[in-house]
């Protein structure tokens, strides 16, 4: 009886660890490709790495409309309006400024004035 007890726990700790090891590689992997491409915005005059920037972003914009306004959704929001800037939409830089906006209106959260401050400079 207590082999088959410790074979269990065994079992268990192995599959639970795994699965956190799991999580852990796919939330890297998200943060590396936001983090690659807010390094391309700021840094890249190339055309063709700014519109894959700019790509991602939009992809980001329609998965964050799924879910309650959040923080994330600024920072991808602030990142948007900085492309499109960049690529030369101002009309919809400005529009992606004011919404990131509206969110922070929306949010419980206390926010800092800097965010405020990037986003009414992003206008």
């Amino acid at each position: 009886m207590k082999r088959i007890l410790f074979s269990f726990l065994f079992i268990f700790l192995m599959n639970h660890s795994w699965s956190k090891s799991e999580i852990k590689k796919s939330s890297e992997k998200v943060t590396d490709s936001l983090h690659y491409y807010v390094n391309i915005i700021n840094r890249s005059s190339d055309l063709e790495k700014l519109l894959s920037a700019f790509h991602y972003l939009q992809n980001k914009q329609v998965e964050n409309k799924k879910e309650e306004p959040n923080l994330i959704q600024v920072y991808h929001l602030i990142y948007l309006a900085r492309v499109q800037r960049k690529l030369g939409f101002l009309n919809d830089s400005e529009h992606s400024a004011i919404k990131a906006l509206e969110i922070t209106d929306t949010l419980t959260l206390l926010l800092s004035y800097k965010l405020i401050e990037i986003l009414y400079t992003t206008i």
